[in-house]
């Protein structure tokens, strides 16, 4: 799959926690409702159900489940384990390490609707959507769908250079249009 538009950097970070999350991103994607902690409380063992917690609140941080629990940040292991009510947050390396880890996956996706891009349908309708984008020529800032995008918009340069050697300008960009010919959200009333 050809990803020449993403930097090196987003590729090194994708699926993965760049660093510790905030105490808003904690709160927002790691907070266990009662129909979590229900969910949650359906698998058996400590180290599963802090797994499992991990794991939801990585996908809805991440959009994708991590490849190694593991890696975690220490902070959202431990707010789910005091979610919980659970004294061990090293469980989650023993959880890392179980194969039982790969059955939970399917079942966080069946009960919050979460689909893989490779679905039938969530295929189709992604391809046609590009499609649509790339006909009509509407550019989109890469940097508006990156969660760092304000630590990345700092060092950004928007001319050619050694940084980007030239790669990083749209096709409008290179027709002499606008800089800063990206869709923009509309403005909330």
């Amino acid at each position: 799959m050809p990803v020449s538009f993403l930097t090196e950097d987003q590729v090194r970070r994708y699926g993965r926690f760049a660093d510790e999350p905030t105490s808003d991103q904690l709160v927002r994607y790691f907070y266990l409702d009662d129909a979590d902690r229900a969910f949650v409380a359906e698998h058996r063992g400590d180290r599963n159900r802090l797994g499992v917690a991990v794991q939801l609140g990585s996908v809805r941080l991440l959009g994708v489940f991590l490849e190694d629990l593991a890696t975690a940040p220490a902070s959202a292991v431990g707010y789910a384990a005091e979610q919980l009510g659970l004294n061990d947050p090293g469980a989650i390396f023993a959880y890392a390490n179980d194969r039982a880890r790969w059955r939970h996956i399917p079942r966080i996706r069946a009960r919050y609707g979460y689909r893989s891009v490779t679905d039938p349908g969530v295929s189709f309708r992604l391809s046609r959507f590009l499609y649509a984008l790339c006909w009509t020529g509407t550019q989109i800032d890469p940097a508006s769908t990156d969660p760092h995008a304000e630590e990345s918009k700092a060092n950004h340069s928007k001319g050619p250079g050694p940084q980007n050697d030239g790669k990083a300008f749209s096709l409008d960009q290179r027709k002499g249009r606008n800089q800063d010919s990206y869709c923009q959200p509309p403005e909330k009333p």
